[in-house]
């Protein structure tokens, strides 16, 4: 940078300084140990400086080991520091059914969950793909398919009202 004389006339026109508004999305090369379950369009979440930015995978590299990745917004401080330290989350974002926890259950050896089938309660079992404390994302039920959110035990075959 220049120091600025502050009494320097500036002629009409003349350019004071450079805007720079192409910090949105933010595009990073992430450097990776191991990046082969990585693919083109996959969508991870990353931590940076203690705050989580989700980003997309534009291309994976070999060398240097690592990808490109896309943000979807801004990262802080990005162009005060160009090099930092992040942490990767290595699950990408799952697609399936979001219930909360409480309506999983164990009926044998399975796991799964009750639903509504023909007004007749049944158990489902189920694949868990990933869960946190309140919420589960599962596998192996159709979109729509009406899932008993605080089963009991002993309802398998009951009947439900209209």
């Amino acid at each position: 940078s220049e120091e600025v004389n502050q009494e320097a006339i500036v002629k009409k026109n003349a350019p004071l300084g450079k805007m720079v508004n192409n910090l949105y999305p933010s595009w990073m090369f992430v450097q990776l140990e191991n990046s082969d379950k990585m693919k083109k369009g996959d969508t991870y979440k990353f931590i940076i400086d203690d705050e989580e930015y989700a980003g997309v995978v534009m291309k994976v590299s070999d060398s240097p080991r690592g990808a490109v990745i896309r943000f979807s917004e801004y990262v802080k401080g990005s162009v005060e520091n160009r090099v930092k330290d992040l942490i990767w989350q290595y699950k990408p974002t799952t697609k399936g059914l979001v219930v909360p926890v409480e309506s999983l259950r164990t009926y044998g050896e399975e796991r799964g969950v009750y639903i509504v089938s023909r007004q007749i309660i049944r158990f489902k079992n189920v694949r868990i793909i990933d869960a946190n404390a309140n919420l589960a994302h599962i596998e192996g039920i159709p979109e729509g398919t009406l899932v008993v959110l605080n089963p009991m035990d002993g309802i398998e075959g009951m009947a439900v009202k209209k």
